[in-house]
């Protein structure tokens, strides 16, 4: 029912002009490139990535974890979460995309975990919908830090799309550096403290996707910086985990912008 209301918010969209493909297909890749502002068709599209997922088996040191993720994507044309105190939430869905995947976590020496994925779904959009896929390779890693915890990423991903009707299919290679801080407040709730945690992530995109913007030019490097807040252990909510919520800032060239953070960023 939810699922057909988005399409339905997405279906009912009022026509827009459309630019030429390589200038409006940028959003597509939001379920590996994260929450941020993006381009469709010329305009600004502030996406938000949800990451649900369920572990079938968790990693031992004989034995692989298998997880099952769905990462979900929805964007809102010309939304800031600035505008929230004075305009509210958005009326609608203008972008979709669904990419549901298998991951594998091997545990490795010095609390290291390797964790090769793959994924494919559907984005639905006017005028770019199409076929998603991405294959990668992560190496990530908690440990106490000067007490506190400190979680590491480092991926290397590979990832496309191959767009309905005549727009040309596009892909590119992602390297990432990522890592946050947990810090707790002092204050709880109901046996959890409540946490903050400040986390930065680092892209180089090779060979990037799509020219953002009509005059823009494509754009290889990728950083952002936030702040989320969570508790520790985790709010659940009829045994579904409850996501941390933040605020975060994407340095992006002329897509530069803020985002709210939901969930885990990396």
């Amino acid at each position: 029912m939810v699922l057909c209301t988005l399409v339905t918010g997405i279906a009912a969209a009022a026509p827009r002009p459309h630019l030429a493909p390589a200038e409006s297909v940028n959003y597509v890749f939001a379920s590996e490139l994260g929450s941020g502002i993006y381009d469709l068709n010329g305009r600004s599209l502030q996406v938000y990535r949800l990451r649900p997922r369920h572990n079938w088996r968790e990693a031992t040191p004989g034995s692989p974890g298998l997880r099952f993720v769905v990462p979900v994507t929805v964007g809102f044309f010309d939304f800031s979460p600035l505008d929230i105190p004075g305009e509210g939430l958005p009326r609608r869905i203008d972008s979709l995309s669904i990419m549901p995947g298998i991951e594998v976590d091997v545990l490795l020496k010095d609390d290291w975990v390797m964790t090769p994925w793959v994924r494919a779904g559907v984005n639905l959009a006017e005028g770019a919908s199409g076929a998603l896929y991405s294959i990668g390779m992560g190496f990530g890693r908690e440990r106490l830090w000067r007490g506190r915890v400190l979680r590491q990423r480092h991926e290397l991903a590979v990832a496309g799309v191959a767009f309905r009707a005549s727009l040309p299919g596009d892909r590119f290679v992602r390297l990432r550096q990522a890592a946050e801080m947990h810090y707790g407040s002092g204050l709880s709730w109901r046996g959890r403290e409540l946490e903050y945690i400040p986390y930065a992530l680092f892209d180089i995109l090779i060979d990037p996707p799509a020219v953002p913007l009509t005059d823009g030019s494509k754009e290889p490097l990728r950083m952002e910086l936030g702040m989320m807040l969570g508790t520790r252990p985790g709010l659940r909510l009829w045994r579904l985990p409850v996501p941390r919520l933040g605020l975060g800032y994407r340095f992006a060239g002329q897509l530069s912008g803020w985002h709210i953070a939901i969930g885990t960023q990396f």
